[in-house]
């Protein structure tokens, strides 16, 4: 009986910790000898969506990642679909929220990846998007020749929990 009431609790946190993190994994960064560094950890989800890079609704995931670094937290995003696929230099990103408001998030595109340097400001929205989910999250890319690439993401829960994860202040 006692097995039973054991299996049940341990059932009960799991549940409790999946409903409030969403479909977050966490990773490690590895130190200078490539072992992992528990101290740093690294949070990840990947969120389905569609492109037309090559022909509409074409679909892709993007690797969003989330990291606290300090009192600083570092936000990148990769993008693959058939393989990794570059951002180009001029990429936008928004969001439109359940209830239809749509803004822009600062973001630029790096060695392909695309990086999220935001203000305290910008920051905290963001993360309160990330954690509330329900959000629909739009990319533009543009290469220096004119092609375009659109990124859609539909998003529901995945996402939520992030700052209960990144110890939130």
């Amino acid at each position: 009986m006692r097995f039973h009431k054991f299996i049940a609790v341990i059932l009960a946190v799991l549940f409790s910790f999946t409903a409030l993190a969403g479909d977050w994994k966490t990773r490690y960064l590895k130190d200078a000898f490539g072992d992992s560094d528990y101290s740093k950890p690294v949070y990840t989800v990947d969120l389905k969506g569609t492109t037309d890079v090559v022909r509409k609704g074409e679909s892709c995931t993007l690797g969003f990642m989330v990291h606290r670094s300090g009192d600083s937290v570092l936000m990148r995003a990769f993008l693959t679909r058939n393989g990794h696929q570059n951002f180009w230099t001029d990429t936008h990103c928004y969001v439109k929220l359940a209830n239809g408001k749509k803004f822009a998030i600062s973001c630029s595109a790096e060695d392909g990846d695309l990086w999220f340097y935001l203000n305290s400001k910008e920051l905290s929205a963001v993360l309160d998007i990330l954690n509330n989910g329900n959000f629909t999250l739009a990319i533009t890319s543009r290469s220096m020749f004119g092609d375009v690439m659109n990124c859609t993401f539909i998003v529901g829960s995945q996402t939520t929990g992030i700052k209960k994860l990144l110890g939130a202040r």
